[in-house]
Parts: C-alpha cells; structure tokens; sequence
C-alpha cells in the first residue's frame, strides 16, 4: 500500500456514534464495516487502495474484514448512494472515504500537540520546539476559541438541568462537532437562541441535550439554505416564517419524545436515549414532509 498521511488512531465521537444519523441508516453489520473502512482509510489519507492507481480486489477486501462478499458489495453501494453519501468509488474501484477532514483529529486535539499550555514548548512536525515570544496563527485562533467556549459554557450553565460538567461537555461537543458541521452558522447566536428556548421548555431529566442541539443547529442551516434557494429563484423572503417553523418543529419532536417515554415507563439510559432519538428524527422529518421542504 502506499500510503499518504498515516494516523495511529482516530478519533470516535461517542454522542455522534450513538445518537447520530449512522445508527440509524445503517444496520449492525454495516456499521462494523464502516468502522473498519475508517481504519484502513485512516492509513492512505483517506483512501482504500492497494496503491496509487490499484484499488483492492473486492474478495481481497472481504477477507480482510473477515466478512462476506455479498454483504461488502451490498454494503458499499449503499455507502455511495446518493441518501448515504459517504464514500466515492472511483471508476478503477479505489475508495475514498468523503468528508474525510471530519473523521481526523479535532482542532482542540491538535491543540494538544501544536499548541503550549502548560508547557513551554510546542509541538512542529513532531518534535518539540521553543516557544517563541509571538504569538503564531494558531495561538490566535485559540484564544478566540477560548473566549467562545467561556461564553458558551457561561450561558449553558444559566440554563436549568444544565449542570457545571454538562455545561462543559456541551461547549465542546459544539466547538468541535458542531462548528465543522455548520460553518455557515454563528454558534454564539446559535446557543444564545437554544438557550432562551430551554428557559422557555426546561429540560427533564432524560432529555438529550447533545441531540436537541445538533437538531436545533440543523435547522439554523436549513433556513439558511432556503433563503439562499430562494435569492436564486428571485422569490422575496418571508418574514417570521423561520421563528414559527422552529417553534412548530420543535413542539412536534418534543410531544414525540413525550409520547415515547409514555409508551415506554419501563426503559432507561440509552435504550430509551435511542429510542428518543429517532422519534424526534421521524417526527422532524414528518413536519418538513407536509410542509413540502
């Protein structure tokens, strides 16, 4: 194999793993493939490939994950459908593995070894080096990252069922998840609106707060995107139309969440968790649907 930026670990991001869409659009054995393609993408860069120009005989690949053919092909077209998204299978049969630059290290582990804390030295090429006495590029995207993570860890921590560890938590769960996934989005403003939501709906003990989040952002860049549709198309924008879908939706998925944990007094953690999760999804899903977006 000849490989390109190879990494001895990656990361997995226990919320998104759990809570997030791959749970639900794939099957057990699917994602057991998908973990796997993560490793082997992980040594090329990206790709899954013998070399350069070959890509791995489908019967090589399959032993390799000690899995069985059927299930590899079925498996990988339904990566490359165009609902999954996940992977590109060149016309040669290489595989790369899309969006890869979020399945690599967060800015805030790369910190870790790029930027000093406590230490006096910094991390170059993977030697230590002396600090010197200015402040570099990534210094300064640090200390405003530090200054947004205080402001939103400030705000989480008004909110009630919001403890200080929760709070803590969260704000990186938005700085290093969150924020790749929306760049579009002002997650200051974002948490500020969520927060005044949740003083408005208090939180109960098993709400999801890492969930209601990221849905609460993916409707932040859905309606950015209908406004862009709508520049295109020379429609006039709506006025207030976007604070009443996001009051409608979000009643929608909470008395789904309500409905579930009636149906179901006798689960706890994350079986009800997940439960919880893909009904919200549904009934989201569901509200977009008759509003024919």
């Amino acid at each position: 194999m000849k490989r390109g930026k190879t990494f001895d670990w990656i990361p997995l991001y226990v919320d998104k793993w759990i809570f997030g869409s791959t749970r639900i659009e794939l099957t057990h054995e699917e994602r057991a493939i998908w973990i796997d393609f993560l490793a082997l993408a992980s040594k090329d860069d990206g790709y899954i490939r013998a070399n350069k120009e070959t890509p791995y005989p489908l019967q090589q690949l399959a032993g390799m994950l000690c899995c069985e053919m059927d299930l590899l092909t079925t498996t990988i077209a339904k990566f490359a459908s165009k609902e999954i998204k996940k992977i590109k299978v060149y016309k040669n049969g290489i595989i790369y593995l899309l969006n890869w630059e979020e399945y690599k290290l967060t800015p805030r582990h790369k910190r870790r070894f790029e930027i000093p804390g406590e230490s006096e030295h910094v991390r170059e090429n993977g030697h230590d080096v002396q600090k010197g006495g200015h402040y570099t590029e990534t210094e300064t995207k640090t200390k405003i990252d530090t200054e947004i993570y205080n402001e939103i860890r400030r705000l989480l921590t008004k909110v009630k069922g919001i403890s200080e560890e929760k709070a803590k938590n969260l704000t990186y769960f938005i700085i290093d998840e969150l924020r790749p996934d929306f760049p579009e989005l002002d997650i200051l403003e974002q948490v500020k609106k969520k927060c005044a939501w949740w003083l408005d709906k208090p939180i109960t003990k098993k709400s999801n707060i890492h969930a209601q989040m990221r849905n609460w952002f993916k409707l932040g860049q859905k309606w950015i995107d209908e406004a862009k549709a709508q520049d295109q198309v020379g429609r006039p924008k709506k006025t207030g139309i976007k604070t009443t879908e996001m009051i409608d939706v979000a009643k929608v998925m909470n008395d789904a969440e309500a409905k579930v944990l009636k149906e179901n007094p006798g689960k706890r953690g994350r079986e009800i968790e997940c439960l919880i999760m893909a009904a919200r999804a549904k009934a989201s899903q569901e509200y977009w649907r008759k509003k024919g977006k």
